[in-house]
């Protein structure tokens, strides 16, 4: 009797995370000495977070010992605005910000917790880990948690390009409903999709095209019943991955610039 030969098992090669750096890159960690690269990268992050001091009217810096910095601006209770910058921040100017806004009156209470800083409004609780300055949100009211980092804040240079890529990461799942970005060859519901934030000549376009005629870096997502925006303020092309490869992760990057975000509470985008 013939004996049955066994099948080949061949496991799937991972596909590379869009926001990973290029294969040809080497990370300054594991670079020898005697060797020629195409070019070195390395990552950069806040680091373990040791202060959190009140810097002007409603904003507080985030004191860290890495090579990145967090400040929090709150324009109102429910709006907040998270500035994290690869070394220190430059000029603070931006084409979608009306000069004339200001904040509204907020009261804000900063408490030094055992693992994490505390800001809280009438409104939000805001988190910030101590070990490496992850974020969470939460809504006062329904202790929702509305916006949680699942990776700290992560900025990546390389030796000839400099500052190539600022990213983010959120938690996310399959329940959450994600709208927004402006034309997008796709249903209204963005969840599990990616998309490049930037515009083209889009003629004919089809379902499922990256970009398009207009980009809008805003979105909203509904949560547990509750509603909450995020609006990107960074010029450079972005990337929005809302859980496309089902890995539990919104990922928001851009190619250079600023992690300069807006963090909205619904249910109202005005507010």
């Amino acid at each position: 009797m013939a004996k049955l030969k066994k099948k080949k098992v061949v496991k799937a090669v991972p596909k590379p995370k869009a926001y990973a750096p290029a294969l040809h890159l080497t990370q300054d960690t594991k670079t020898a000495t005697t060797s020629r690269y195409d070019d070195v990268y390395s990552l950069h992050q806040l680091g373990k977070i040791t202060e959190v001091l009140e810097n002007g009217k409603q904003a507080y810096d985030i004191i860290s010992e890495g090579k990145a910095n967090l400040r929090l601006e709150f324009w109102s209770e429910r709006t907040v605005r998270f500035r994290i910058t690869y070394g220190p921040a430059g000029r603070d100017f931006s084409y979608a910000r009306d000069p004339k806004s200001a904040p509204s009156p907020t009261k804000i209470a900063v408490k030094k917790g055992r693992t994490v800083f505390s800001l809280t409004t009438d409104s939000l609780k805001i988190d910030i880990a101590k070990a490496d300055g992850k974020v969470t949100i939460q809504d006062k009211a329904t202790k929702v948690i509305l916006h949680e980092y699942a990776t700290a804040f992560t900025a990546r240079t390389t030796l000839k390009q400099g500052l190539e890529q600022v990213r983010i990461q959120l938690k996310t799942d399959k329940q959450e409903a994600i709208y927004g970005l402006g034309d997008k060859g796709w249903d209204t519901d963005l969840q599990g999709t990616y998309w490049a934030n930037y515009n083209e000549d889009a003629f004919a376009f089809g379902k499922d095209r990256k970009t398009n005629y207009r980009s809008i870096p805003f979105y909203y997502g509904l949560r547990q019943g509750q509603a909450y925006g995020l609006f990107l303020d960074n010029p450079y092309k972005s990337h929005f991955d809302f859980n496309s490869d089902g890995d539990g992760l919104t990922t928001i990057w851009a190619d250079g610039g600023e992690m300069d975000y807006y963090f909205f509470q619904g249910p109202k985008l005005d507010t």
